[in-house]
């Protein structure tokens, strides 16, 4: 048997297409249908199909979905016999259904001769057997396997004898056999037990919903239209997937509705318009002619909402047993189905939605249409689905409800992130009905200002306004703090500060509790906007008291957040670093959880963070995640208020790391949108823009963009600001060589007392030390060092100033070339994680990971740990580390090393034994970073301290160090390089040139004594240096110049006369001219 058994003329059906339900009955929904799968192959269903060996297959699926479609090119493609049976409610009887599938058979094509047992006289009742009996001959004398396709097997009723015979002939039949049932229905519970043995393979409405690729697929093959992924993508949401509905579609609107819709996306109903006709044809025929009046009624009352469930059923139908109608709706698959994951709500297609509210608009009269709109949306409302509510409410008109409705829920709404969808209905609501309501113009001025629009600040300050002239003072206090917000984000004019604050102050006396609550609230926000504009404003203290306490009182944990936010911004400007870290450790980060169901708060807090990380603790790497993370969520739930200040840090960050190019296309983003922001936000970005041009020494840019925002700054009276900038812009002065202009903009600030902010005061300090550092005022450098580090000390500054790394680094090893604040300045140094390259190697406070000793008994001091540990090491690794340092301990080729440690051993087994022994090293001293290899080269990195080193090369002539670091390095000195060490060739000529820069470390040390008059340690030294080289002709005559001054000629004779016997004796020469005649000129002088 080569060909399908068929029931009916179901060949001729395959060519019939879906056509306008008033000119022809729906028959051929029920039979095989090739229209959709002759265009295109659906590969993701039918490999399930080809791959499954289930006995049963089933689909359930709404009329239209393609299940018949489906299966029919399915079974063409497999070129095997099958039954296609559609079913009706005639078919309860199993008489009936016996006789209609033998008259099937019967009818095959090619012909073939069926030996079936007879149906019994039809008065006679079917015996129990009769079914298994028609079912074995049919399998057993079919050439091949069998499929069986029972189509709108929905019609048969729960008790028909027919499931429990398809569950014994399929769990008994010996043959191959396959049953394929097409429902509507959802349930085939009595077929549980094939389905557990995972005999059953079932594809549900979902599964047979068109793919936005299968949708574009048709489309581009049976029009000469393709869809822009816009139009697509509302067309499909419109469709949800429905095949009949995108058959109709291009049956009836054909190419000029594609084309209109490549110009127009389709996203109101009155997109549909050229085809509604066809498809709401289909949903009266398919879906509404089958339903009760009851089933009717319920689905037309609740087509207002967009989605219903039982309580707002029956509240809007008023029928008792509501829910079990939508339960029974939605398991016959009539276009109703689950919202997401749960059981209990429901939703329509959004084409038989759309049918639904057709039907009635014309059922209703329009008084009756509007009242049961409005019903619906105070349903929606009152069963806690507001958002639905509001848009019901505007679609209807209803403006007043709507606004009660929004102010209602606003502020719940703005907390999950639906900042812009509250800001779009407060736009379709006359602008009339805002203006009059004070609580509706605040919220439109908080929506403004957190999605960063125009308008915030004209509503807020009205609102303000209108509650201080009614007396509303708790309401004014809450209106003004969130205006001082706003004014403060958007940086248009800081003297708005002034002008509140007038407002303002006069109410802080007022006992009454509500007020006094009311300014508790707002305090960190005034502080906040102060710190911009006035330090020293008269009020300050008082609001800080007020600010601080309410941290103490405050119960609400948004509100404590959204305090804590703003009272560190007002620190770190102040320069308040510990009560920044107190807060962040002690209220804000056990509080942190509570802001992931708050996207407005979690989006400030996320700032505050990336401040502290990045600003505060140096935390640099987490502070870029964190602000990428609030860029991304800003965009995502629309609250854009704060991406301006991510991407501001993102910038900072990126400089500070060296990350040039991040930084150049951060500041190109925010250029893009400058026009967007208000004057001082547009300076900031002209100041990001300097910031990057000293970055990168580019100091003509610089100073023109650090000047226009200065400028820009200064027109929109921020004087923090103004200053911060001015001080950048006396480093681009500096750079230039511009000396008394970067002078003056140091001493402006200066004089202004650094605006009270030990912020400000910290870094005009700095700067004004580096310069004057540079340009040989040392002793009023060092004055200006002392006052840095203490500040920074006791407000526990640990960041890099804007001076930048390099020059904080040279001042760091001033400091403590002068023994100020050593203690602090290393822990800067360790938490900054600053760099040794270019550091002095004679600056022994320096911190360090590891020191080693080489100029006494050999030790490793691990400075890693607390307390600091002895480190050994095994042989090999031990004597590979004194190479290195015997060698210079940098850049020292790989080949030296293998030569000098492996002199027996050939090249390559030379160089595996440096490798082994280098990792040996590396894990003895607990870093694989401790040694350096670049261009087969070894060093030792700048984390490593060696005494003998500092010995390397001889101190420079002019080279200035204070005495006491002078004696620091002499000290380090007690004995020669490895002395316990056998003298091989390598560590005897390091041991000799270490020697010989330690003579001469003395001999320098002796004449810096003698300049400043403390000639007797300088004999000390130079005596010292004799000890150890009692040859040298220099230290002689340096002893005989200090006790010339000291007026001794005793000493100097007795001087001369050593010198001259120690070279009578050991080399057999006389004195030579030059000590002579500086011998007989001292003893003049001292005669």
């Amino acid at each position: 048997m080569t060909g399908p058994i068929l029931s009916g003329d179901i060949q001729h059906a395959r060519d019939i297409s879906f056509l306008p339900m008033d000119s022809r009955s729906l028959l051929t929904a029920n039979m095989p249908d090739a229209g959709l799968t002759n265009i295109i192959r659906r590969d993701r269903l039918l490999n399930p199909l080809n791959e499954t060996s289930a006995p049963l297959i089933t689909l359930a699926a709404p009329a239209g979905a393609g299940k018949t479609t489906l299966i029919a090119h399915w079974l063409e493609l497999q070129a095997q016999p099958y039954i296609w049976l559609q079913l009706s409610s005639q078919d309860n009887n199993p008489a009936t259904f016996f006789d209609r599938l033998s008259h099937a058979v019967q009818q095959s094509t090619p012909p073939q001769h069926w030996n079936l047992p007879p149906l019994p006289d039809s008065a006679a009742p079917l015996p129990d057997a009769f079914g298994n009996t028609l079912f074995s001959a049919l399998i057993e004398q079919s050439n091949q396997p069998l499929t069986l396709v029972l189509d709108d097997y929905h019609t048969l009723t729960q008790d028909a004898s027919l499931h429990t015979l398809l569950n014994d002939v399929i769990q008994t039949q010996a043959s191959p056999f396959r049953c394929i049932l097409i429902s509507r229905n959802n349930d085939y519970g009595h077929f549980i037990r094939l389905k557990a043995h995972q005999q059953l393979l079932h594809f549900s409405g979902p599964d047979l919903r068109f793919t936005r690729d299968e949708t574009r697929q048709f489309l581009a093959e049976t029009t000469d239209i393709e869809l822009p992924e816009v139009s697509l993508h509302k067309l499909d949401t419109q469709l949800g997937g429905w095949a009949a509905g995108l058959k109709l579609i291009t049956k009836a609107a054909g190419n000029n509705l594609l084309a209109q819709l490549t110009v127009q996306p389709p996203a109101a109903q009155s997109s549909l318009h050229g085809w509604q006709t066809d498809i709401h044809a289909y949903f009266a025929k398919e879906v509404m002619a089958g339903l009760s009046n009851q089933e009717i009624k319920l689905l037309l009352i609740t087509s207002f909402t967009p989605f219903t469930n039982a309580p707002i059923a029956v509240s809007l139908s008023k029928l008792t047993d509501a829910g079990q109608l939508l339960t029974s709706l939605h398991g016959r698959n009539l276009f109703i189905e689950h919202i997401s994951d749960t059981n209990t709500a429901y939703q329509y297609h959004p084409l038989f939605h759309d049918y639904l509210q057709h039907e009635a608009r014309h059922r209703f009269t329009q008084r009756q249409y509007r009242a049961l709109g409005l019903r619906s949306a105070r349903q929606l409302n009152a069963h806690g689905f507001p958002e639905h509510a509001i848009d019901l409410f505007l679609s209807l008109k209803a403006y007043r409800q709507a606004r009660t409705a929004i102010k209602q829920h606003a502020n719940k709404l703005i907390t999950e992130g639906q900042v812009r969808r509250v800001s779009q209905w407060l736009a379709q609501i006359p602008t009339q009905l805002v203006i009059e309501d004070p609580l509706t113009l605040l919220l439109l001025g908080q929506c403004c200002l957190l999605t960063n629009s125009d308008g915030a600040l004209d509503s807020l300050l009205a609102t303000a306004d209108t509650f201080l002239h009614q007396e509303m003072y708790a309401a004014a206090i809450q209106a003004y703090g969130k205006y001082l917000q706003a004014v403060t984000i958007s940086g248009i004019d800081y003297r708005a500060v002034d002008t509140c604050m007038i407002k303002l102050d006069p109410l802080l006396p007022n006992n009454d509790p509500q007020i006094q609550a009311a300014l508790a609230e707002i305090a960190s926000t005034v502080l906040f906007a102060l710190s911009f504009r006035d330090m020293k404003h008269p009020s300050l203290p008082t609001w800080r008291a007020l600010a601080e306490s309410s941290l103490h009182t405050q119960t609400d944990a948004t509100l404590l957040l959204s305090n804590c936010n703003q009272l560190m911004m007002f620190y770190l400007h102040a320069g308040e670093m510990l009560h920044i870290c107190r807060i962040m450790e002690t209220l804000v980060s056990p509080l942190r959880s509570k802001t992931a169901s708050n996207p407005a708060l979690h989006l400030q807090t996320l700032v505050i963070e990336v401040y502290y990380r990045g600003h505060v603790i140096q935390d640099v790497q987490r502070a870029k995640t964190l602000a990428q993370q609030g860029i991304a969520l800003g965009q995502k739930t629309g609250i854009t208020l704060y991406e301006f200040w991510f991407r501001y840090m993102l910038v900072v960050i990126a400089i500070c790391q060296n990350d040039l190019s991040l930084a150049e296309a951060e500041i190109n983003d925010l250029q893009a949108n400058i026009m967007m922001f208000g004057g001082s936000r547009r300076a900031d970005i002209f100041h990001l823009r300097g910031f990057l041009a000293l970055a990168r020494q580019d100091w003509g840019r610089a100073r023109a963009d650090l000047q226009q925002a200065q400028n820009i700054f200064k027109s929109a009276h921020t004087p923090y600001s103004e200053h911060w900038t001015g001080l950048m812009l006396a480093v681009a002065h500096y750079g230039l060589g511009e000396t008394d202009q970067c002078r003056s903009h140091i001493m402006h600030t200066t004089r202004m007392g650094w605006l009270g902010s030990t912020h400000l005061q910290y870094h005009c300090l700095t700067l004004s030390a580096w310069v004057e550092l540079n340009t040989d005022n040392p002793e009023t450098g060092l004055n200006l060092l002392e006052q840095v580090f203490t500040l920074a000390r006791k407000q526990q500054m640990t960041f890099i100033p804007m001076i930048g790394q390099q020059p904080f680094i040279q001042l760091c090893q001033h400091a403590l070339d002068a023994g100020i604040e050593t203690p602090f300045i290393q822990r800067v140094i360790l938490g900054n994680n600053l760099s040794l390259e270019g550091a002095s190697r004679w600056n022994l406070s320096w911190p360090r990971e590891l020191r080693i000793y080489t100029l006494t008994s050999f030790q490793i001091v691990d400075h890693r740990s607390e307390p600091p540990a002895i480190i050994e090491l095994q042989t090999k690794p031990l004597m590979l580390l004194k190479a290195i340092i015997a060698f210079g301990g940098t850049d020292i080729p790989i080949r030296t090393l293998c030569d000098a440690l492996w002199t027996d051993t050939e090249g390559d087994a030379a160089l595996r034994a440096f490798k082994v022994n280098l990792h040996r090293l590396r894990k003895g001293l607990g870093s694989e970073n401790c040694i350096e290899i670049k261009n087969n080269k070894v060093s030792l990195a700048a984390t490593c301290w060696v005494d003998a080193l500092i010995f390397w090369k001889s101190m420079p002539l002019g080279t200035t160090h204070c005495t006491q670091q002078l004696r620091t390095l002499v000290q380090l000195y007690q004995a020669r390089f490895l002395e316990g060490d056998a003298p091989i060739p390598w560590i005897k000529h390091a041991r000799e040139r270490i020697h010989q820069n330690y003579l001469r470390l003395l001999e320098h040390l002796g004449q810096v004594l003698m300049q400043h008059d403390q000639i007797g340690d300088a004999i000390i030294y130079f005596e010292e240096a004799l000890l150890a080289d009692p040859l040298e002709e220099d230290y002689y005559c340096n002893l005989m110049q200090c006790y010339s001054q000291l007026q001794r000629p005793d000493r100097v004779a007795k001087t001369f006369h050593r010198y001259c016997t120690a070279y009578r004796d050991h080399l057999g020469i006389q004195p030579s001219p030059r000590a002579k005649a500086l011998h007989e000129r001292l003893l003049k002088a001292t005669l």
